[in-house]
């Protein structure tokens, strides 16, 4: 705030109408015994204040049955068509199928347009290596009884609950792979195929299952989601997967709005996100010619304004010297135990010496274990600020443009203090009026 007291006074003290300003920020001094009174100037520091290993919400109640029942309603509109038949992959016969209870509610899924539910049961004994006859056996059933169901129709949506293994997940993505994934003998050209469970349950072969399928449509449109619903301690994942469906993306997004809308209020209190998207490869156009862009075909008289209206007045720059870590420890410990505010000075002087850079004001302010050293002169000005220990930042800038003494500068500070010291940051830029963004001699006609 004390800076911005003094641009006003110095703007008000010359009567100035065309006003540049800018604001160096140094790295601090230790040993500042204004150390509390400059914290509360500065504010509070950015801190992470959510909590990223946490993913949970603790509040609110939900159950598998009940998100179940949320995300079939709620993705059946995802078809876009009129009386849905939806193929339900379930566990065995024993355990309980959450997905094909839901579709048993009518009630509950009055808008979801669905005509008919086929439920296929995993087949006993299928698991592992040594029964792979039994699987292929398995793929043959799920075809017979999916073609004698369908009798000439087509698949709308295929669910696949929370209870179906893994080995039912391969057997699913074989006869989608074999039997009409991309010519659609027994599905229909925009098809919907999903996946649910818990995710304390979640095993990344339910994801790597929808997207082997996105891969296999390979272009756009084809789009595969993952939603997360959370609630009472509890975290679901929904997965979806929608081909042939150009404006899937924002679809999903209010699939997102129609689950929030079901499970946000109570008991639920559920949290839903959306968190990825992923599509496929682009389509090729043989026939896609490109626009070329010229210069001329762009408005470019503002630029040109504020380049003809800019007014360099000076170079300004910004060096920042650290510790230099190739140094022996026991060599750099010595030489920084005797490093100054006046030995600094001493190195300046000298090195701004050649340059025949007069100044009229030196002084030295010693502040905690550091200081602040400032020259002010009729040709340009120099403001170096140490830390007390390991950083010095140097700030200089001079009225004439004179880029060799910056670079001069660089070099000889290194010498100076026999390489116990390098360059950590620099930055060299213009100074004027008329936002300048040019050097005075990027501004002189050149012959060529």
């Amino acid at each position: 705030y004390k800076a911005a007291e003094v641009r006003k006074a110095l703007v008000h003290s010359i009567d100035a109408q065309l006003v540049s300003s800018y604001k160096v920020v140094v790295g601090g001094i230790y040993g500042s015994r204004t150390w509390k009174e400059d914290q509360k100037i500065l504010g509070p520091k950015p801190k992470q204040l959510r909590n990223c290993q946490k993913d949970v919400i603790d509040t609110g109640s939900l159950d598998l049955s009940t998100a179940v029942a949320a995300a079939v309603e709620a993705t059946t509109p995802l078809t876009l068509r009129k009386e849905n038949i939806i193929l339900v992959a379930c566990g065995s016969s024993e355990e309980s199928c959450t997905s094909f209870q839901t579709f048993n509610k009518p009630l509950a899924l009055a808008d979801a347009d669905v005509k008919q539910v086929i439920p296929f049961y995993e087949c006993p004994d299928i698991a592992g290596h040594e029964k792979l006859n039994k699987a292929y056996e398995c793929e043959e059933n799920l075809l017979n009884e999916i073609t004698s169901a369908l009798n000439g129709a087509k698949l709308d949506m295929i669910v696949m609950d929370a209870s179906t293994s893994y080995e039912m997940h391969q057997i699913m993505l074989s006869f989608l792979e074999n039997n009409g994934w991309n010519s659609h003998n027994l599905l229909q050209k925009h098809m919907i195929v999903t996946t649910f469970s818990p995710v304390m349950q979640l095993q990344s072969w339910r994801r790597e299952f929808l997207d082997r399928l996105r891969k296999a449509v390979h272009h756009d449109p084809v789009a595969r989601a993952e939603f997360t619903i959370q609630a009472g301690g509890k975290s679901f994942e929904l997965g979806v997967l929608s081909t042939n469906n150009g404006n899937a993306k924002y679809d999903y997004e209010l699939l997102e709005t129609r689950l929030q809308n079901r499970l946000s209020t109570n008991p639920y209190n559920a949290k839903v996100e959306l968190r990825e998207i992923y599509g496929g490869l682009y389509n090729y156009r043989e026939d896609f010619k490109t626009t070329e862009f010229r210069l001329h075909d762009y408005d470019t008289s503002a630029e040109k304004e504020q380049f003809t209206n800019q007014i360099p007045l000076g170079r300004q720059h910004i060096l920042q010297l650290v510790k230099n870590e190739k140094i022996p420890m026991y060599h750099s410990e010595r030489w920084f135990n005797d490093l100054s505010l006046s030995t600094i000075n001493s190195m300046l002087e000298m090195l701004l010496d050649d340059w025949d850079m007069t100044f009229t004001t030196s002084r030295q302010y010693h502040i905690g274990e550091g200081g602040l050293i400032v020259l002010l002169g009729s040709n340009g000005n120099l403001i170096c600020v140490w830390d007390g220990r390991e950083h010095i930042d140097i700030h200089l800038f001079t009225i004439e443009e004179m880029e060799r003494l910056h670079q001069d500068l660089v070099k000889g500070f290194s010498t100076a203090t026999h390489g116990n010291m390098k360059i950590g940051l620099r930055d060299d830029q213009p100074r004027g009026i008329g936002r300048v963004i040019n050097f005075p001699s990027d501004l002189e006609i050149k012959k060529v």
